[in-house]
C-alpha cells in the first residue's frame, strides 16, 4: 500500500517533496503517491531501484527517483568504507 502526500497551496518545492519522502523513508515506507492539484508523482521502491513517474509542475517523478537511487549508492559506498577501516 503507498503512502499518499498531498501538497496544498503552493507548488510544493523539490527540497520539500525531497524531506516530506523522507520522514516516511525513516519509517521504511518505500511507496508514494504525490499529489498537488492534479499533479502527481507516483515513486515506487523495488529490486533495489527506484522507479518514478508523474510530474508536479517541472519536478519529473524520474528525476526524483534518479536522486533517491543515487543517495542510496552513496550511502552503500559510504557503508563499505566504514566496514574496510573497521576490519583492518
Amino acid at each position: 500500500m503507498s503512502q499518499e502526500i498531498v501538497f496544498k497551496g503552493r507548488k510544493p518545492s523539490r527540497a520539500l517533496i525531497m524531506r516530506s519522502i523522507g520522514v516516511y523513508l525513516e519509517h521504511g515506507i518505500n511507496d508514494f503517491d504525490l499529489t498537488w492539484g492534479e499533479n502527481w508523482i507516483e515513486l515506487q521502491y523495488h529490486s533495489g531501484t527506484w522507479i518514478g513517474t508523474g510530474w508536479i509542475r517541472d519536478i519529473g517523478g524520474s528525476d526524483i527517483a534518479d536522486e533517491l537511487n543515487t543517495l542510496r549508492r552513496q550511502a552503500i559506498a559510504e557503508h563499505k568504507q566504514l566496514l574496510n577501516l573497521y576490519n583492518s
